[in-house]
């Protein structure tokens, strides 16, 4: 049952991160007053970062319960 946490835990640090990374383009989109640029910029950096993070946690996790 604790595995379970611990994935639940990594799917919602996945989530949060691809959403604050949407956020913060959107905020930057409207402060340099670009047409959406720094969106799907930091959208895709944000997923890159977060996928990496996600996979990595994951063997990790995997390799303890070896």
């Amino acid at each position: 049952m604790k595995q379970y946490g611990e994935v639940l835990v990594r799917t919602t640090e996945l989530v949060v991160t691809i959403v604050a990374f949407i956020l913060l383009g959107n905020w930057l989109d409207k402060k340099l007053q670009t047409d959406q640029v720094a969106l799907i910029v930091s959208t895709i950096l944000g997923s890159i970062f977060a996928f990496i993070r996600f996979v990595v946690s994951l063997q990790k996790l995997n390799k303890q319960d070896q």
